[in-house]
């Protein structure tokens, strides 16, 4: 089984969730941080969805909607074969919760 390995050339998520904290809600800069569409690695799907920038992992969850878009438009492909593979996420937001971290090994 050969190993696979993504070059990212810099951190995408690191400098947005550390913008996201800096700037107070309602402003429009905030707001922009989730306007530029991104292409993460999915690492993990079972039984959380990781997503990596190749430098950090987040904790992800896909709306109803985006599956329905993704079983619609890639018949021939199960969610669960998306490991591994590097998403293009045009439309995404940032959630904000606590979390135990001695079960939870996000880098965010």
């Amino acid at each position: 089984m050969s190993s696979k390995h993504y070059a990212f050339d810099k951190a995408k998520l690191f400098p947005i969730v550390k913008k996201f904290f800096t700037l107070a809600d309602g402003d429009a800069e905030k707001e922009a941080l989730f306007d530029k569409p991104q292409r993460l690695f999915m690492s993990e799907n079972i039984p959380m969805v990781y997503l990596s920038d190749g430098y950090h992992f987040i904790e992800a969850q896909f709306t109803k909607a985006a599956i329905r878009d993704f079983t619609k438009n890639f018949k021939h492909l199960k969610f669960s074969q998306l490991r591994d593979k590097i998403l293009y996420l045009t439309k995404w937001r940032m959630e904000i919760r606590s979390c135990n971290s001695e079960t939870c090994f996000n880098s965010h």
